[in-house]
Parts: C-alpha cells; structure tokens; sequence
C-alpha cells in the first residue's frame, strides 16, 4: 500500500502498514470511508466535475470530506470521504450528522454533539440564549464525544484523535491530536471544577489534563469488548469506564457496584453516567435498554421508543431522571413514575 501510494506521488500519506496490522483501527477499517473512482480511475482532480459535485452535494447524503485530505495539505486526497450520518433526515441539511452522544453538567444543562461537532443545547443557561453552534467543518477526524462545564455555559468536544474543541466558559487544557494513538479516542469527562478533564480511547487508555489526575486505565490489558465510555465521580478522583458488554472497569475512588459483562444483551452497552452521589450509575445499550447499579434508581428505557439507535444518556442534577440520546436528535417524552425520561 505505500508503494502504490509513493509511486503515485503521494508518499506524505503513506502510512507503513504491516502484514499484522488490527483489522478496524481505521476509518476504512471501520467500515466508515470510501475512496471514490470515476470511469474505474482513482478520483485524484480536486477540479473535476466529480469532486466538485461531491463537494456541492455529498454532506447532503452524510459524506465528509476531513481536512486531512483536502487541498494544499501534506496529504491531498480528493477521493477519500467518510461517513458522518445525515441525522436520521435524509437531505435535511448539507452539514447534519449523526448525534455521537449527549452531555450534562449539574447546571441542568442537557446538549446532543453531532460527528461534525454541531451541538444543540436542550436545556440549562444556553438553550435560551445560544441553542445551537454550528459543525466544525470539514474535521480531520469526526467528534465522537463531550462534556459540559459545571456552569453549563461551556462545552469541550473531543474527536477521535483526541483533539479538543473548547466553547464557552470552557478552557482547553491539552489534547492527543498530536500524538500517535493505539486506538481511537471514544469519549471524555470532566471534575466537578471543571479545571481540567480526562479523554478515554476504546482500549481504556486514559488521558489526563489540567487538574484532571490520572488513577489508573485499561491499555496494558486484554479486553473482551471496547471501551465505549467513562464516567468521573463526584469528587474528581475517579472514573469509571465502561465496555460495550457492559463491563465496568473502577478507578480511584471510583467503587464497583456491579455490571452486566456476564449477561447476554440484546445490544451492546453505548455510554454510562453516574449519580450525583458517586454511589452507583446507569449503563444504556443501544436499543434504549438501561441497566441501574448502586443506588441508580430505574426510571424506565427507551426500548422501542426511538427509531435510530441511543448513542448516550444525561442523569439530571438530582438522579430522580435521566435524558437518552438518540443519533437523530429529535426530543420525545414520557412521564414514567413521576419522572420525564426524555429520548433525543
């Protein structure tokens, strides 16, 4: 693969690849890019009719086109676009994607993050005066997380490198985006000052920023699924990371109260919070499904309530509910007990 790419004047993009490289450590891998050809030849004119309509029109159908790749860098490549979803709304917009996940803070902010880094803030100090903040387009690599300020007037959002979008009252305190990961960042969380947060990448390996400390992590061992969460306690001097079969992994004084890495799901578990007190959390599966330990009260699930897959969940500042989000971003409710458990 680098010779091919070295003999068609390319080589700046050429990564060494060997014969034992993980199968789905990249976008290719992961079944998320797609290298374009026009007439069975490699789409390699940025001028071309082809490129020029694919930059006219593919984020309509949920195509990316990452800045890596684009003109004038060190690694031009116009055939390469990946997919970020279109939001469930085919055509509605030329920059929607998919939601990647939701984050809160104890302001009652509640606010959906999209692969492109668009945000709408659903509650809390901001949906009143900003809802909404435009895509960071064209990204290198797609958002696949965030978290919330204790104000609820800031955001950061992390992509899969690791590098760092700060918004708002939120301060940027370092990113991976410059270094060379073994797996891809999934997602983050920040301490109840918010002086400082920790990213997670799906072999557990944890990052630690500003006052953020480091209590531990799962990249040295064996993992039966992929880290897909984390999730901080109260006082900021430990995390929980989370599985897609639900495996709980305690760090710090972060206490284990149970998991569901011995059941057989229905779905795989897709992102954890915490409760206010730090004495239990919640996992939810992709299917709305939620999974309660400690002293996380069950205030029902979103199972058969959405038509796209949950992709996170925001307790509220007391436990007494929790928010699921939905890839598509579109608000439904139900009172369940006395408690609105919103999917969105």
């Amino acid at each position: 693969m680098r010779g091919n790419a070295c003999g068609n004047g390319n080589c700046a993009c050429a990564a060494t690849i060997s014969q034992n490289a993980t199968v789905g450590t990249s976008f290719h891998g992961w079944g998320k890019a797609v290298d374009f050809t026009v007439d069975g030849h490699s789409l390699t004119d940025p001028f071309s009719p082809a490129e020029r309509w694919l930059n006219a029109h593919a984020g309509t159908y949920g195509w990316n086109h990452p800045a890596f790749a684009l003109l004038g860098t060190a690694c031009p490549e116009a055939w390469h676009w990946e997919w970020v979803g279109d939001g469930g709304e085919l055509h509605a917009s030329t920059i929607k994607a998919d939601v990647v996940g939701g984050a809160g803070g104890p302001a009652g902010s509640v606010a959906t993050i999209t692969g492109l880094g668009a945000v709408t803030w659903l509650s809390g100090p901001l949906a009143a005066t900003a809802p909404t903040q435009p895509a960071q387009v064209p990204l290198a690599w797609v958002v696949v997380g965030g978290a919330v300020t204790p104000t609820g007037r800031g955001l950061w959002r992390v992509a899969a490198d690791g590098g760092v979008f700060s918004s708002g009252d939120a301060s940027f305190y370092g990113s991976t985006g410059a270094l060379r990961l073994n797996r891809p960042i999934v997602g983050m969380a920040t301490g109840p000052v918010g002086h400082g947060y920790w990213l997670v990448a799906s072999d557990g390996g944890i990052f630690s920023f500003g006052s953020a400390g480091f209590h531990g992590s799962t990249g040295a061992i064996h993992l039966n699924r992929a880290v897909v969460g984390m999730a901080a306690t109260p006082s900021g001097h430990g995390y929980w990371l989370v599985a897609s079969d639900g495996g709980i992994f305690s760090f710090g004084d972060a206490a284990f109260f149970g998991s569901t890495g011995a059941l057989h799901l229905n779905s795989p578990i897709v992102a954890m919070a915490a409760t206010p007190s730090g004495h239990g959390y919640w996992l939810v599966a992709s299917d709305g499904g939620v999974f309660s330990f400690g002293d996380a009260a069950f205030h029902g699930s979103g199972v058969g309530r959405s038509a796209v897959p949950v992709v996170g969940m925001v307790p509220t500042s007391t436990g007494g509910g929790y928010s699921l989000i939905a890839l598509d971003g579109k608000p439904s409710g139900v009172r369940r007990g006395g408690v609105t458990v919103r999917t969105a």
